[in-house]
């Protein structure tokens, strides 16, 4: 999901204040949009960090730039990708009696009450345990049926219920980033570097005369 593009307007204006050193433009604004895309992506990591509960770094790792630095008119793109999330690993959970959680900062909220959520450790379909939150679901029939469902020690995944467990997960990183208020104020960022890079790229060219 791309979260941004950017692209160098003024591109005339550019080569003007160069004036002779003018075919150095794609490498001003090629440094220039880099940088602003890095600081656009420093931004959604800060921006979403004060909305939610989920931690800088996890969306770091899930926010990627794209640099085509092809042509006279460089242009970059930064984007994000990336599963649902698992609430005890990313976000805020209580593991008491009542299952709370929290995705939005503001307060842990009850996970569900019909039904109710529960903690229970899992055996992955490759192996190996997972600790989570689960919820049972009904299926559309009122008849029981075997279905292979994640609770362990039981037929080896096989049960006769009419019922199923899921885990309960947490929206994803790109889904979060999105928030209205948080590409306000990396729009305004980015912006705010790439002038200031433009500018400082500029003058640095100018000062070597080369």
């Amino acid at each position: 999901m791309i979260i941004q593009n950017m692209e160098v307007t003024g591109i005339r204006e550019i080569e003007e204040r160069l004036g002779a050193l003018k075919n150095r433009t794609p490498l001003v604004v090629s440094r220039a949009i880099r940088r602003a895309a890095m600081a656009a992506k420093a931004g959604m990591a800060e921006e979403t960090k004060k909305r939610y509960t989920i931690k800088s770094k996890d969306v770091k790792k899930a926010v990627f730039i794209k640099i085509a630095s092809s042509g006279r008119k460089p242009k970059a793109a930064v984007f994000s990708k990336g599963e649902v999330l698992g609430l005890e690993e990313y976000y805020k959970l209580s593991k008491g009696k009542n299952l709370k959680a929290a995705v939005e900062k503001g307060g842990m909220k009850p996970i569900g009450r019909d039904p109710k959520a529960f903690m229970a450790t899992m055996t992955g379909p490759y192996g190996g345990k997972h600790t989570a939150p689960f919820r049972r679901r009904s299926l559309d029939s009122g008849k029981a049926k075997i279905r292979r469902t994640r609770e362990p020690g039981r037929n080896g995944g096989l049960t006769k219920h009419n019922v199923t467990i899921h885990e309960i997960f947490g929206p994803a990183i790109p889904s979060i980033i999105k928030n209205e208020e948080t590409m306000q104020a990396v729009q305004a960022r980015a912006c705010e570097t790439l002038e200031k890079r433009i500018n400082a790229e500029i003058a640095n060219i100018l000062r070597k005369g080369e």
